[in-house]
């Protein structure tokens, strides 16, 4: 019996083959890529490296998909624990980094979003909450396209007001006007911002309830929603230094209690 469930990736391939073949000069299109990209005009060629970026958001966040069902996995011998460790590797990053043939920390930066977006099972079988239901909307594509947002000049200085989870006051604010494009509009967030705001709230994470970093996600998303990944970063730090106030020592010092 053939399925009939779509390809993930369909609707990506879809939208760059429409791409494309909009790009192609009208008089030559060229009968080889390099011909036809030479004949592509500066906008069109443009949009084009657009949507690849598209599709390779599309085809990055299947993969954080996929790892995280990989990662749930148990050996089919039940003496290696995991899938994972059965197939021999050490860890769903290095899993993706030796398959993939790409440096560790872009397998490690997969593997991380993958575990916060995919839900795991209970005891009794049943789909659990993932553990940063903010971080799987913000992967998705909005309704409307935006522009790139200008990288924050001074994060300090641009902060806006807002109740962080533990009663205080925080947030920076990104700059990003909305326009009409052809093509994918862009997700809020990259695959390698989302695994920044991860690693940075997992940091926190033996100080802070689950809520309080779901709570704090959601606001590094709102302010990093369309930012460079430089910021991403930037905002990210500041929203762990806001939950863990006490820095490293105090925070070393509770754990050998």
């Amino acid at each position: 019996m053939t399925s009939t469930a779509p390809n993930p990736l369909a609707a990506a391939a879809a939208v760059f083959d429409a791409v494309w073949q909009g790009a192609l000069d009208a008089i030559r299109p060229g009968s080889g890529v390099a011909e036809q990209l030479e004949n592509m005009n500066d906008e069109a060629i443009l949009q084009v490296l657009d949507e690849l970026g598209a599709v390779q958001h599309a085809v990055e966040v299947l993969a954080a998909r996929v790892v995280g069902a990989i990662a749930l996995r148990p050996s089919p011998t039940r003496r290696d624990g995991t899938l994972v460790r059965a197939a021999g590797y050490a860890n769903p990053g290095v899993m993706v980094s030796e398959r993939w043939r790409v440096a560790r920390a872009r397998g490690a930066a997969i593997a991380e979003v993958g575990a916060a977006i995919t839900q795991p099972r209970g005891l009794l079988g049943e789909l659990e909450e993932c553990p940063f239901p903010a971080i799987t909307a913000a992967l998705e594509p909005t309704s409307e396209p935006h522009d790139n947002a200008e990288p924050i000049r001074d994060l300090d200085a641009t902060t806006a007001q807002a109740d962080g989870p533990s009663g205080s006051s925080w947030s920076a604010t990104t700059d990003g006007d909305a326009s009409a494009a052809l093509g994918s509009p862009p997700a809020p967030l990259s695959v390698d911002g989302a695994a920044v705001i991860v690693r940075e709230l997992r940091n926190a994470s033996r100080i802070c309830t689950k809520p309080e970093l779901q709570a704090a996600s959601v606001i590094a998303i709102e302010h990093a929603a369309h930012a460079p990944l430089q910021d991403v970063t930037r905002i990210a730090k500041l929203v762990r230094t806001r939950l863990d106030q006490d820095g490293r020592e105090p925070r070393d010092e509770l754990l050998r209690r």
